[in-house]
């Protein structure tokens, strides 16, 4: 999360560095139609936070949901 803070610091727009994270590596692996982005028939783990968590230091986890069951 600090690389990605200093990322959006440095110019690169927060949504481009969600992809950065998320989309990117997920293409690169080559297992983009299971992970990756939000859609249906896709496996998802979601965080959910209490700000952008590219945009500030602040932003804490406030729900994690893992295999559709809320942990967090």
């Amino acid at each position: 999360m600090w690389s990605a803070i200093e990322a959006y610091r440095a110019g690169v727009p927060a949504e481009e560095v969600v992809k950065m994270m998320c989309l990117y590596p997920a293409e690169m692996l080559g297992i983009e139609q299971r992970l990756g982005t939000i859609e249906a028939g896709k496996d998802a783990d979601i965080s959910v936070f209490s700000g952008h968590p590219v945009t500030t230091y602040a932003a804490k986890v406030v729900h994690s949901i893992v295999n559709g069951e809320v942990i967090f």
